[in-house]
């Protein structure tokens, strides 16, 4: 199917609701966001892949997105740095349309997969089975499988398929969060770090006023935009 409208809510949350900010409502948003827009690169097709036993049981749902990249996603920054300049005239330059697990605004386990059901191996040949079929459809420049676990069994699945492993850049992940008050945060910091903080952030913390909003009016997003455009602009 092409739009998540069309899969159960609640099965899809069960399955995959969360792993990252694709469960059902999440996705909804998607792809009201990327539809209909003037850019190509802000305009994405959505397709999902649900494999289920006889017994209708699940064993595999994805889902995957047809979307324009830059064909140096991957590569080196300082590769990236010269096309940049290159595309201050060429807004297009070396990008192509790919086939991608998941999409570009969403990282984690994009496949649900019953490793323990006898079938999963199935699954995965039926899964590439319709995601070569689309891409033969759509004449994609590239199929991407994303984010899956270190698996030398599926690797290897994967490569008799035809596929590469490489590795994705590195994800942002903030652990260590279990500090209990502001020394105790300190003396979880390194020693680079902690100097950071007493020099240029804790002389200025009277200075601010912390509020954490549920909800917020669209002039609120406008300005805090424009807060995010001021920093943007001077890094």
């Amino acid at each position: 199917v092409t739009s998540i409208r069309n899969v159960n809510k609640t099965d899809w949350n069960r399955l995959l609701g969360r792993q990252s900010t694709f469960d059902w409502d999440g996705l909804l948003f998607l792809e009201d966001s990327f539809c209909g827009r003037e850019k190509p690169e802000h305009n994405w097709n959505f397709h999902y892949f649900i494999i289920r036993d006889e017994n209708a049981n699940t064993v595999l749902a994805t889902f995957f997105t047809h979307a324009l990249w830059k064909d140096d996603l991957l590569a080196p920054a300082s590769v990236s740095i010269m096309l940049e300049e290159k595309r201050k005239q060429e807004p297009y330059y070396l990008t192509s349309h790919v086939l991608s697990m998941g999409s570009l605004f969403t990282e984690g386990h994009h496949c649900y997969l019953d490793r323990s059901h006898p079938q999963w191996r199935l699954a995965i040949s039926q899964m590439l089975d319709k995601v070569e079929k689309l891409d033969h459809k759509i004449n994609a420049a590239m199929v991407v499988l994303r984010d899956f676990v270190n698996d030398g069994e599926l690797n290897q699945l994967l490569h008799n398929h035809g596929f590469i492993r490489i590795d994705m850049p590195e994800s942002c992940i903030v652990e260590g969060l279990s500090w209990n008050d502001p020394e105790e945060y300190v003396r979880s910091l390194s020693a680079r770090s902690r100097r950071h903080f007493r020099n240029d952030i804790q002389p200025y913390e009277e200075h601010f006023d912390v509020v954490y909003e549920k909800r917020v009016t669209e002039k609120r997003i406008d300005e805090f935009y424009n807060l995010y455009e001021n920093v943007r602009n001077n890094n």
